[in-house]
């Protein structure tokens, strides 16, 4: 499939390596154990590449995190049996919902490895969501028989654990009581007023009505206006709705009443970025990275970051690191590209060109470029000259 180029915009959202191998000695059972995690975790993010909702909703013990998220609203079993019941139901459509996104996206997901949390293992995954950024889940999971299902999960955008989250979500979406909303956000006194904001602003989310939540989130009372789940709702309005003023301007509330949280670091790369405070973007991917790791990604962003602050050659440095840790990973190339063309190495340039065209199918014209003006110091180039010459056709 041949593509045009396109400018390639550094833009977040509040998102596979195959490491199993041929061994030549016998598995211990704690290497066994680890083997057998690394093949689950190619196991989901197969099923999610291939889209196929149905075999990962087999991978998860829904009724489990259905139990998990309902302890922290019920307090009487029998309530919280219900809410399982229900919830399994609609299970397929989470599934489904999961694999749509991807599709939207035209997405992918990548398996990054095994980490311990609180003393547990979790399969990390990465997804890759083109223009809308990307995210990182760890899945918690359970051995019976010798088999592994996923019963948990911690999204980065959310910053918590979804059975800690989807439980009183879901019951605000249908029925945000004085009850939940004291449990949820860690407030004494509901009054009925403010229950009614918060089922219009609910109702409105639940309806995709995005910019009546940011209008009924605009007349919320401190410190509820000021929560974290329910800026994390208005973030997430404002940037289905489009709105990117409204959006930056979420960052900002996060940035002022939650820049010390830990879990808060991913959205606010965003907000440190839009604002040109590059040791921020730097500090805030560097929390990812202990959290995570060294990744592409997180690689390609400080490459970015170098791109936004004029430093060319750190951008060469961190776009190679992307590059050679997943030289399938196509954003960093063209990132490479730019601070060639920055660096006036314009026949490197041409290169890394050729690398997209031979390598990921990309077709390029001398036209596309001419027409850019990002581009015309490389399009007044004798290496431009020549390169566009053997690329016409």
């Amino acid at each position: 499939m041949k593509r045009s180029i396109y400018t390639k915009v550094f833009k977040l959202l509040s998102t596979i390596l195959l490491v199993t191998g041929a061994l030549s000695a016998p598995l211990s059972a704690k290497e066994n154990r680890a083997q057998k995690l690394e093949e689950f975790g190619a196991l989901i993010v197969n099923v999610l590449n291939e889209r196929d909702a149905e075999a990962f909703c087999r991978q998860i013990d829904f009724n489990d995190l259905a139990m998990r998220a309902a302890k922290d609203i019920f307090d009487k079993k029998s309530e919280q049996s219900d809410y399982a019941r229900g919830f399994n139901k609609s299970s397929a459509q989470i599934c489904e919902r999961v694999v749509a996104n991807l599709e939207y996206a035209e997405g992918k997901t990548k398996f990054r490895g095994i980490v311990e949390r609180d003393g547990q293992k979790r399969i990390v995954v990465r997804f890759d969501l083109g223009d809308s950024g990307f995210d990182y889940v760890e899945y918690r999971v359970k051995s019976l028989n010798n088999e592994y299902q996923i019963f948990d999960w911690y999204q980065l955008t959310t910053g918590q654990l979804v059975s800690e989250t989807i439980g009183a979500m879901s019951k605000l979406m249908m029925d945000p009581n004085p009850g939940i909303l004291k449990k949820l956000l860690d407030i004494k006194t509901i009054d009925k007023d403010l229950s009614s904001q918060m089922t219009t602003m609910f109702q409105a989310f639940r309806d995709k009505r995005f910019k009546d939540v940011l209008t009924a989130y605009e007349s919320l009372p401190d410190p509820v206006k000021y929560s974290r789940i329910i800026i994390t709702y208005a973030m997430a309005a404002a940037n289905h709705s489009g709105d990117e003023a409204k959006y930056k301007g979420m960052l900002s509330v996060l940035a002022e009443h939650h820049s010390s949280d830990p879990s808060a670091a991913f959205m606010l790369v965003d907000y440190y970025y839009y604002q040109g405070d590059w040791d921020k973007v730097l500090a805030s991917i560097d929390t990812l990275e202990s959290r995570f790791g060294k990744d592409a990604m997180l690689e390609l962003l400080k490459a970015n970051v170098y791109w936004g602050n004029g430093d060319y050659l750190s951008l060469e440095q961190h776009a190679k690191n992307a590059i050679a840790m997943e030289p399938d990973f196509e954003d960093p190339y063209f990132t490479l590209a730019q601070g060639y063309i920055e660096l006036e190495q314009f026949e490197n340039a041409t290169n890394i060109f050729d690398l997209l065209v031979n390598n990921f199918g990309y077709y390029f014209s001398k036209e596309e470029f001419a027409a850019d003006p990002s581009f015309s110091i490389f399009v007044a180039s004798q290496a431009f000259a020549n390169w566009a010459h053997i690329h016409e056709d």
